[in-house]
């Protein structure tokens, strides 16, 4: 009997230590599955998190009051930034501290002036090079600028880019995509004020010197290329750069209500008279609907004067369609709708702009889907594409006068 209650006593005893051993087993299965875990997290974790860089650099330029060029020292390349307010006022010169996850793209980069000023940066824009606004047409589409190297073109922009306006006589910044500026390359102006690209370009030459010898002192060559550019009560004048070997001192523009043959007449009875040292000018407080003849002379350091006249150019100032309405008329308004959506399409209508060509855009997700270009249409249907599904569809109603003032109106909807 006491040997078969040791024998029980022993395999109790022997359980006991099994049961122990298993949960010791146990607890470690658990310790390294816990720490499987934890290292699958951090492997999955380390992706998401970006290391600051932090760079001390000079102020290069600054534009108004937030607006800063910097040269970002990773590349090497040159910025404009717009920075949220809280900073301060920037000078030219000022060292800064700029701080970025590695891609200067604003949203979380930051300047900071000093400990106690630090701003965020709205947006940030690589640029190559900048261009001189020197004239803007009425509707703010067709620019006169000139670029870096003092050459002149005649640039028709983007719609993004209808506050150039606001940048005459001042720069405004360009991504080109080659050493001159060309079609194509986006331009930029500063506080936000739009981003567009070029629509169309036209390179202004300067004049060839004549092929005489043997002369001491040169007349200028012939002003050409002058184009007249009709205004509400003005005309924008610009032509191409006259040669001289000495040196151009300036120009004379004369005009008239009559067409004259510069020949027949001395230069100094020209009528109306005008000296300007660039290549452009705008002549003012002119007549609405009185057709004017204009013509140029260049003048060198010598007071010789150009063989002849440039050949006439004309135009004709008139208040356009949108800028010729009185303070208590309004302008004509287009009302775009939506006219009727049924299972397949939308009718979008509106009035037309009497008298007005109209262009009609359609933009899916902020990008341009197609344009239409038409006169008197008042309506289009939009089908209800798989591809336009649960996206901001934009129409856009565009009329211009036979000036190019441009008036528009949109309305947005999806599906």
């Amino acid at each position: 009997m006491i040997t078969l209650i040791n024998m029980i006593k022993m395999k109790n005893r022997n359980l006991t230590m099994i049961t122990l051993i298993n949960m010791i087993n146990m607890k470690k299965r658990n310790y390294m599955l816990f720490g499987i875990i934890l290292l699958i997290f951090a492997i999955f974790a380390m992706p998401t998190i970006n290391a600051d860089f932090s760079y001390r650099l000079e102020i290069n330029e600054v534009i108004g009051n937030r607006n800063i060029v910097i040269t970002y020292p990773q590349t090497n390349d040159k910025y404009l930034l717009y920075v949220k307010l809280g900073c301060g006022t920037f000078q030219k010169g000022q060292m800064v501290e700029l701080v970025t996850d590695g891609d200067l793209s604003g949203g979380d980069d930051l300047i900071k002036a000093d400990p106690s000023h630090i701003c965020g940066i709205e947006q940030a824009n690589f640029f190559t090079n900048k261009i001189y606004v020197q004239e803007v047409s009425s509707d703010y589409r067709k620019a006169y600028v000139k670029g870096e190297d003092d050459q002149q073109y005649y640039i028709t922009l983007g719609s993004y880019c209808a506050k150039i306006n606001g940048y005459k006589n001042n720069y405004v910044y360009v991504l080109q995509g080659a050493k001159s500026l060309a079609r194509s390359d986006k331009v930029i102006l500063p506080d936000r004020a739009g981003e567009c690209s070029i629509m169309y370009l036209e390179k202004t030459e300067q004049s060839q010197p004549p092929n005489t010898t043997n002369i001491t002192d040169k007349v200028p060559t012939t002003v050409i290329g002058v184009k007249a550019f009709p205004r509400n009560g003005s005309v924008f004048l610009a032509w191409k750069k006259a040669w001289d070997d000495k040196g151009v001192s300036h120009y004379l523009i004369s005009y008239s209500k009559y067409h004259i043959d510069p020949k027949n007449v001395p230069f100094t009875d020209m009528p109306n008279q005008i000296t300007t040292k660039k290549t452009y000018y705008t002549v003012d407080g002119l007549e609405n609907e009185q057709t004017y003849y204009f013509y140029v002379l260049a003048v060198d350091t010598s007071g010789n004067v150009s063989s002849n006249w440039s050949e006439e150019a004309t135009a004709t100032p008139k208040a356009s369609i949108f800028e010729g309405k009185s303070a208590t008329e309004k302008p004509e308004q287009m009302s775009i709708k939506v006219e009727k959506e049924t299972i397949g399409s939308f009718l979008i209508s509106w009035t037309p702009v009497s008298g007005a060509r109209q262009t009609v855009i359609l933009e899916t997700d902020g990008k341009r889907e197609f344009t239409l270009n038409t006169y008197q249409k008042s309506n289009i249907r939009i089908l209800k594409s798989d591809m336009r599904k649960g996206k901001k569809l934009i129409i856009r109603v565009r009329a211009y006068d036979i000036y190019g003032s441009m008036k528009e109106e949109f309305i947005d909807f999806d599906f």
